[in-house]
């Protein structure tokens, strides 16, 4: 009897030796971690056609609170250093992969198109990225803390001619910054 407890208890020895040998999982960091979040966004409608965004004379189209924070950028799912994601699932609906400048968080000038289709089916939804930058620390929150901004314009194929701009601040998740 002796032989079977002593034989159990070194097994359960070894099990837990071994057990306590496992590396603890590391989740892998994103290459685009700090261009990637969920903002909060304002659309304008370059209304005067001079190509900046003026507040007097361009059209305010959507304002945070009617967008919400449903508009994210985030890496592929090759983990790129040079793309990541630009996703508006709340105003005018497109997803595109967009190529990027991490060391300047800017956006490549470039027509990308949109996986999520037109209701036109016989139109490919084209996303003209114009121009586009994060701005770290760029943008006061409701109550005063500073975060990241977001800035690009962009023209869609079913609106040519029209540009639109998408300006906006980083979404904390703190609840008494919901706009």
């Amino acid at each position: 009897m002796k032989k079977k407890s002593l034989l159990i208890i070194s097994a359960l020895l070894l099990v837990s030796l071994f057990n306590s040998c496992e590396k603890e999982y590391e989740a892998p960091v994103s290459n685009v971690v700090d261009m990637s979040g969920r903002w909060w966004i304002q659309l304008w409608l370059d209304t005067d056609g001079d190509g900046v965004l003026n507040h007097d004379n361009d059209y305010l189209y959507l304002d945070y609170a009617d967008t919400g924070f449903d508009f994210t950028t985030s890496n592929d799912a090759a983990n790129s250093k040079d793309s990541l994601w630009l996703v508006d699932n709340a105003i005018w609906p497109f997803q595109s992969k967009i190529a990027v400048n991490t060391e300047t968080k800017e956006f490549v000038k470039g027509d990308y198109i949109s996986i999520i289709p037109s209701q036109d089916p016989s139109v490919v939804e084209l996303v003209t990225s114009i121009e586009g930058k994060i701005i770290p620390k760029g943008a006061t929150s409701l109550i005063g803390k500073k975060v990241d901004s977001i800035f690009f314009k962009v023209e869609f194929a079913d609106s040519p001619g029209d540009v639109f701009y998408y300006s906006g601040i980083k979404y904390t998740g703190q609840p008494d910054e919901d706009y």
